[in-house]
């Protein structure tokens, strides 16, 4: 009977130790799988709305840009009551949120 508790808690140690030492390796490979799939995915998504009516560029960068500046107050907690303008200016706001 002590011999099996024995090898089973040996056993537990060994599978553990191997599982920690091919954790890295594996969430490698998983992550490495899923951006694929990502990138691919977006690819294909760009590729299609291109074919169906073409990307407006500067349309899409002047959207990017408005979202940034209505984030940029408070994308730090220290520059919470600073907002940057398009002036360059910085100008001092009341509300972080």
């Amino acid at each position: 009977m002590k011999k099996k508790a024995g090898n089973l808690v040996i056993c537990i140690i060994f599978l553990a130790g191997l599982s920690l030492l091919l954790y890295p390796f594996v969430a490698n490979q998983w992550n490495n799988y899923r951006q694929k799939q990502l990138i691919s995915g977006y690819e294909q998504a760009v590729s299609e709305k291109e074919a169906a009516e073409g990307i407006d560029y500067d349309a899409e960068r002047k959207k990017a840009e408005d979202y940034n500046e209505a984030l940029l107050p408070c994308v730090l907690f220290c520059t919470c009551r600073v907002k940057w303008s398009r002036s360059g200016l910085y100008e001092y706001t009341e509300h972080c949120w």
